[in-house]
């Protein structure tokens, strides 16, 4: 490599270069446009600064342009060659600092101690590890009936015992509806009011009847609940779907729970829970009802607008144990048998809740 020290030398590099550089890249140079005019300039030397910066072929003075370079006398030398040129100067200085030591030795040298994790009890563990192999065991039973219900993996047919039994089951439900109307007994209400209404059986099969009166009652999902105000009519309604549901007079410690814990509304077609009264007030305050309390004062006294309170409030969601989706048999026993349970249907809310 040649190392060229002297600007005579410099000044002929330059016009060797000029010669052979594309007229087409020199037209796109703009005089006005200093970021294209840019020189960069390294010398020791004072006395060769200033020959070059005089050297018309090495810096063009008639247009604007920019000069950088790192030694401390170049603006003084600056000065002198533009003052006669007449031309105007800008300077600008930058520092640049530098550390004895770097960020990343710093962090080396410092000491990190190692953390210590809590530690967890062993029957917590336990647990753990029970309640993840549930959920796994739930999951995997999940993706099964997925696979099932798709198009193309298996051909879901119904076996000739269910249709049997949907059948027998309908039967008895248009016979039990026929002898309702020809007896026309009603259960003893005893001035009750209010009567809370779970839904605990399968609704596969039975008469059309049954399902409209289901719908009614907004108990479309099982272990799901409502509140009925009770008339001669909501009693009728509650003979139909009898054998499907459970059903009694709840007192005010079941109603509050219920709503404390799973009261639901729809808001913007999603459900939100029941924290904040001021959604309340906005959906029912031209009734004069504006928090929870107000809510559940109108529900257990069956007020005049219970229909409105009760339609503001979504379908309670009520809780199973796991083993219920296994042992689905096992646990309808444990709830016990459908029908009225008069003030029994507390120990189901509290069962449930």
């Amino acid at each position: 490599m040649l190392y060229l020290t002297c600007s005579s030398k410099l000044a002929t590099m330059r016009r060797l270069l000029g010669s052979s550089f594309p007229e087409s890249l020199k037209e796109m140079t703009d005089p006005l446009d200093p970021y294209t005019n840019t020189y960069f300039l390294f010398s020791k030397d004072p006395q060769s600064l200033h020959r070059m910066l005089q050297d018309p072929q090495t810096v063009n003075w008639k247009q604007e342009l920019q000069i950088q370079g790192c030694q401390p006398q170049l603006g003084k030398v600056l000065e002198e060659v533009s003052s006669t040129y007449g031309s105007k100067m800008h300077t600008t200085s930058n520092l640049l600092y530098m550390k004895d030591k770097t960020e990343e030795e710093e962090l080396k040298n410092c000491t990190i101690r190692p953390r210590k994790l809590p530690r967890v009890p062993e029957n917590l563990l336990k647990k753990r590890r029970k309640y993840q192999g549930l959920k796994a065991a739930e999951a995997k039973r999940a993706l099964e009936e997925k696979r099932k219900v798709q198009p193309g993996k298996q051909i879901k047919f119904k076996r000739l015992e269910t249709l049997v039994r949907n059948s027998r089951r309908k039967l008895r439900d248009d016979t039990r509806l026929r002898r309702m109307e020809i007896y026309n007994r009603g259960p003893k209400l005893a001035n009750q009011k209010l009567a809370f209404v779970a839904r605990i059986m399968d609704i596969q099969g039975v008469s059309p009847a049954v399902l409209r009166v289901l719908k009614n009652l907004r108990l479309g999902d099982i272990f799901s609940g409502t509140f009925v105000k009770l008339t001669p009519e909501s009693v009728k309604m509650l003979q139909v779907v009898e054998p499907y549901v459970a059903w009694g007079f709840p007192n005010l410690k079941s109603v509050r729970e219920l709503i404390l814990k799973r009261g639901q509304t729809v808001v913007k077609g999603k459900k939100v829970p029941l924290t904040d009264n001021n959604m309340i007030e906005e959906q029912l305050g031209q009734l004069g009802i504006i928090c929870l309390e107000d809510v559940i004062h109108e529900l257990y006294s069956a007020g005049n607008h219970f229909t409105r309170v009760n339609r503001f409030l979504c379908p309670f969601q009520l809780s199973i144990s796991r083993h219920a989706g296994v042992n689905r048999k096992g646990y309808i026993t444990e709830v016990g048998d459908p029908g009225n349970r008069g003030i029994g249907i507390n120990q189901l809310i509290r069962k449930l809740n």
